[in-house]
């Protein structure tokens, strides 16, 4: 691609174009993990299961996923949530 063209694209595309400053930061962005608060008082979403729960395992890991479900609910030892 002509340089003036690269030049123009918005900073969000240049992220993805390897050897611009932009694809270096995000880069290092994507590095640093993504945390959030979520107050004890928020109610959990409600899901509903189609049919019986059933728990399969999520290879390579000791966590299982729940299927037939209208949410992603995941977890192990005891502990589960959604997505």
């Amino acid at each position: 691609m002509p340089f003036d063209t690269v030049a123009r694209l918005p900073s969000r595309v240049l992220a993805s174009v390897p050897g611009t400053q932009q694809a270096a930061e995000a880069v290092l962005l994507a590095q640093i993990p993504q945390t959030a608060r979520v107050a004890k008082t928020t109610k959990a979403p409600d899901v509903a299961y189609f049919g019986a729960p059933q728990f399969q395992p999520i290879p390579s890991t000791t966590d299982a996923r729940a299927a037939h479900m209208t949410a992603v609910k995941y977890g192990g030892q005891g502990i589960y949530g959604t997505i």
